[in-house]
């Protein structure tokens, strides 16, 4: 069985870092790839084709949403946030 792959698309660096922690945790044979920004997460996303991306909604550069927009690729997409209003 292949190694799932997994990216955190995520701004703040605590939080991005505890969900790389967990995951490691609970998925001790995924390879998980870490994104602070929008751009740097789609050039992941581009050229390493996670099974799972679970991204902030607003991230700098590329929003989580914009990222599922442009990233035609197959995997799975989860979006987080600690927003209340999306407007």
């Amino acid at each position: 069985m292949n190694n799932i792959k997994i990216l955190i698309a995520e701004d703040e660096e605590f939080i991005r870092k505890s969900l790389v922690n967990k995951v490691k945790m609970f998925f001790e044979q995924a390879i998980v790839y870490e994104a602070e920004d929008g751009r740097q997460a789609e050039e992941i996303i581009l050229s390493f084709k996670p099974d799972i991306v679970l991204t902030d909604i607003r991230i700098p550069y590329l929003s989580g949403l914009e990222l599922m927009k442009r990233c035609n690729v197959k995997c799975k997409f989860i979006v987080i946030s600690a927003y209340s209003d999306f407007d």
